[in-house]
C-alpha cells in the first residue's frame, strides 16, 4: 500500500472531550489539570526555555549562545541530535555523511560518542524540556505507524496530542547542534567551514517565541521507500553560503523546519508543504489515528485544518 492524501473534508469523528477527560497528551491525568489553556484550547504547554533567573552577564566562548550573555562558566558535553530521540534508536545509532567518515560509508556508534562541547550547562538544562517533548511526538507517530502496520479488522478512531511548537524548535535546536559540533556536512566538507547560520533568530525564537516570516515547521507526505526510523539534513542556500533550515523525515512523514529565509522561494515550499499543520491523520481504511499538534495560536480556517491521511507502508519497529 502506498501513503495516500485523501480529501481533507473526509469525515473523521470528532472526540469529546470534557474537562475530566483523560488528556490526549499520553500524561492520562484530566485535561482540566493538564493541557487546558486559559482560551478554552487544549494544547501542550511549552515551559520557558531561558535559563532562570536574572542574567549572568556571562559569554562563554564555546557556546552557541553566547550572544544572550546569559551562560555558566562550564560547558556541557550536549548530543547534537537530542539523548531521548538517540535512545528511542537502540543502543547503537547508525550515522553517515559525517565529513571525516568516508564518502558513502555507515558508521555504527554508540549514543554517548555523539557528544560535543557546544552549549554551556546553562543553556544545556533550559533547553532540555525540547528534547522531551520532541521525543513524546516522534514516539507518538513511531507507535501509530507500528499500530496500521499490523492488520486489524477493528475500526476505531484515536486522538493524540503533541507539540508543534516544541518540535519547531527542538528542529532548530538539532540544525545549530548539528552546525555547530561540525557534523552537518556538504560533499564531505563541514558545513561551518562553508557556511554560517543565523543563530540569532534562533536566540530570539527562544526568548520571544517569534521567527522570521514564514519561517517555521512545515510537513507533508512522502512516498517511497524509506529506511531507518529517523533522518535529518540540513538545508543550505549555496547563493548566500547559509544554512538555511532542517529536513527531518520519519516514516512517511517529512518536517522541514526554515530557520533563514535567506534565497528561500516561499511559494513553491507552501504549494509542496503544511505549515504548522494542526492534523495528521493516519488510517488503513479501518482504523484511523489523528495526530493533533498545538500551537501558540487558534486554529485558522482550512489552513491548519487540512488532514494528512497516509497508509504506511514500513515494516514494524
Amino acid at each position: 500500500m502506498q501513503p495516500q492524501i485523501q480529501s481533507p473534508s473526509r469525515d473523521i469523528p470528532r472526540r469529546r472531550i470534557t474537562p475530566e477527560s483523560p488528556c490526549p497528551c499520553g500524561s492520562q491525568g484530566p485535561v482540566r489539570k493538564c493541557c487546558a489553556d486559559t482560551d478554552g484550547q487544549i494544547r501542550v504547554k511549552v515551559p520557558s526555555l531561558l535559563p532562570p533567573g536574572r542574567a549572568t552577564g556571562y559569554a562563554h566562548s564555546k557556546c552557541y549562545l553566547s550572544e544572550a550573555r546569559n551562560c555558566s562558566s562550564k560547558i556541557s558535553g550536549e548530543h547534537f541530535v537530542s539523548r531521548a530521540i538517540l535512545e528511542s534508536l537502540g543502543e547503537e545509532v547508525q550515522v553517515g555523511g559525517i565529513p571525516w567518515q568516508a564518502r558513502g560509508t555507515i558508521l555504527k556508534c554508540g549514543i554517548d560518542s555523539l557528544v560535543s562541547n557546544i552549549l554551556c550547562t546553562r543553556h544545556n538544562s533550559a533547553l532540555s524540556p525540547l528534547d522531551a517533548l520532541a521525543a513524546r511526538a516522534f514516539g507518538v507517530i513511531r507507535d501509530v505507524c507500528d499500530d496500521l502496520n499490523h492488520a486489524s479488522d477493528v475500526t476505531t478512531t484515536e486522538w493524540h496530542l503533541v507539540s508543534g511548537e516544541a518540535l519547531e524548535l527542538w528542529c532548530l535546536k538539532t540544525l545549530c547542534g548539528l552546525f555547530f559540533s561540525s557534523v552537518a556536512a556538504k560533499d564531505g566538507t563541514s558545513l561551518k567551514r562553508t557556511h554560517t547560520i543565523d543563530v540569532h533568530a534562533f536566540e530570539e525564537a527562544l526568548r520571544l517565541r517569534r521567527l522570521p516570516s514564514n519561517c517555521g515547521l512545515y510537513a507533508r507526505l512522502v512516498t517511497g521507500e524509506f529506511k531507518g526510523p529517523i533522518t535529518w539534513n540540513p538545508l543550505t542556500s549555496n547563493d548566500a553560503s547559509k544554512v538555511i533550515g532542517l529536513r527531518v523525515r520519519m516514516h512517511a512523514v517529512q518536517f522541514e523546519v526554515i530557520l533563514d529565509p535567506s534565497n528561500v522561494n516561499f511559494d513553491v515550499v507552501h504549494k509542496e508543504n503544511i505549515f504548522r499543520p494542526w492534523n495528521l491523520v493516519f488510517g488503513d481504511g479501518k482504523r484511523t489515528h489523528v495526530v493533533v499538534m498545538s500551537w501558540p495560536d487558534k486554529p485558522q480556517g482550512d489552513r491548519r485544518r487540512i488532514n494528512y491521511t497516509m497508509r504506511p507502508t514500513l515494516p514494524s519497529l
